[in-house]
């Protein structure tokens, strides 16, 4: 073999050693929870309702990007719905390319509150999607609804509980404060509660859901907004949210880790670990 075919050889064998052994990025070293690959996000009807946290600055998947704020995609009802859309654009499409869902597979975009780790996606998402129904409250920024508007998306201003479509609704807007709507799941296992960060308060916001839904509160998932709270106070909440009979906590993004901490004691089994990529079905709320 001469010189000149072994210097063409050369890079076509690296590229072939590269493409076995895989150097996608974010992939390096082990995989405490498993690869976003091994997460399969099939068509709707194929599956039960699921919940699947595609941005949070607490990590699940490898190969996903985390970064400060929460968005949570609902599949499995009449529509798929996401609520909050994260802090970053960029990242919130990357975490859906990866675990397979396809932008224009959305068909509504819930929005908590007015808060940038919560609406920094909507931009970006509406670029990929513009066909979309964006439920924002009516004390949300005339800024806001314009940018909405400007991509031809469709604007719905919510202030109180509403219907998004069969089997999903938003609380309202909850709070005297930071204003802020969660939503509400109905499932065969009981309702799920979507918190983007509970400014009006957790145990406020599930009493909100429980006047959409008369179904038990199997889950409430999302961000509690605990980081400031004393142990006695994060107790006397712990002891609220039992006492509305909420079964599974899975708490994630503001919460914090010395709440993180006393939710896991007391919840025991009843303690869903969330992060970005996680996936949540109806059947393991049984």
């Amino acid at each position: 073999m001469n010189s000149t075919t072994e210097y063409l050889l050369i890079p076509l064998l690296l590229a072939f050693v590269f493409a076995v052994i895989g150097c996608g990025q974010g992939e390096t070293g082990e995989a405490p929870f498993g690869q976003a690959e091994d997460l399969p996000v099939a068509p709707a009807e194929d599956k039960e309702i699921v919940l699947i946290v595609v941005y949070d600055n607490n990590p699940f998947l490898e190969g996903l990007e985390t970064s400060w704020g929460f968005s949570c995609l609902i599949e499995g009802c009449e529509k798929t719905v996401l609520f909050d859309t994260g802090g970053d654009g960029d990242i919130l499409l990357y975490n859906m390319s990866r675990l397979g869902i396809d932008p224009e597979r959305i068909d509504a975009v819930v929005i908590s509150h007015g808060h940038g780790d919560h609406t920094g996606g909507l931009a970006r998402l509406l670029e990929a999607n513009p066909d979309l129904e964006v439920y924002l409250l009516t004390s949300f920024s005339s800024g806001l609804k314009d940018s909405v508007r400007s991509y031809g998306s469709s604007l719905i201003e919510v202030l109180g509980p509403r219907p998004i479509c069969d089997g999903i609704w938003t609380t309202g807007e909850i709070g005297s404060g930071i204003r802020e709507q969660a939503l509400v799941v109905e499932t065969d296992a009981g309702s799920l509660t979507i918190t983007g960060c509970a400014h009006p308060g957790i145990v406020e916001m599930v009493r909100a859901a429980e006047t959409v839904s008369a179904d038990g509160v199997a889950l409430v998932l999302g961000g509690f907004h605990l980081g400031s709270s004393s142990g006695d106070e994060i107790d006397r909440i712990i002891a609220e949210l039992k006492a509305l009979g909420v079964r599974h906590v899975g708490p994630c993004h503001c919460t914090e880790d010395k709440a993180m901490e006393s939710l896991r004691d007391a919840y025991g089994d009843g303690f869903i670990k969330v992060g970005v990529g996680k996936q949540v079905d109806t059947q393991e709320l049984e």
